[in-house]
């Protein structure tokens, strides 16, 4: 499926009839960018991307990300994860539905950091297959990935009052770490609980 705002589609879309069109220019018009999909490559195209354009048009007015994410490629997620945190340009970050493994990391990110209420919120850590790969090249690779989990925790640290070790804790304990919004918030993950308004018994 593709994203929603994803700016190099190949589905031709008619500007006078297409409600998508007219919701993503919308959208792009008022400084809101959407990841709704797995975290993987083509994430650099239609996130980094519109961040780009949108900077282009203004380096000073802040740009909104709404993440809807299970999550995906570590080094995609640590990439706009770093991208955000660059400051060259005000990013809040929103999450919305889910955001799981990158997309934890990406939300915790934000120059501002927000969530629903409800919102599932999901930090695990890092594996990789490895395939018909010889005794050298599998130790290389453990290596790497436990890099990359150190490169992931430093930053996680980085972004919340808990030290990598506490993190680490956390993972190790419960292998998949959910989240409420609460916790979240109490830990220094986001500094703002998107609540609720009204209910029906008001």
């Amino acid at each position: 499926m593709k994203d929603l705002f994803d700016l190099e589609s190949e589905e031709k879309i008619d500007p006078d009839n297409s409600l998508i069109y007219e919701n993503k220019k919308s959208a792009l018009d008022y400084r809101y960018v959407l990841l709704n999909n797995n975290i993987n490559k083509n994430a650099i195209e239609t996130v980094w991307l519109q961040f780009e354009l949108l900077k282009l048009k203004s380096e000073k007015d802040p740009i909104d990300l709404y993440i809807n994410s299970p999550g995906g490629d570590a080094q995609v997620s640590l990439f706009i994860a770093d991208y955000i945190r660059s400051g060259s340009c005000a990013i809040r970050t929103v999450g919305i539905g889910e955001c799981c493994s990158g997309a934890f990391m990406i939300l915790v990110s934000g120059l501002k950091r927000y969530c629903y209420k409800n919102t599932t919120l999901m930090m695990h850590n890092i594996s990789a297959g490895i395939m018909e790969a010889d005794a050298k090249s599998t130790l290389s690779h453990a290596k790497n990935l436990e890099d990359i989990w150190r490169r992931i925790l430093k930053l996680l640290s980085e972004q919340s009052k808990l030290t990598e070790k506490e993190i680490e804790t956390k993972i190790n304990e419960n292998r998949e770490w959910y989240i409420s919004s609460e916790d979240c918030l109490e830990y220094g993950f986001i500094d703002e609980i998107i609540e609720p308004k009204f209910t029906y018994k008001n």
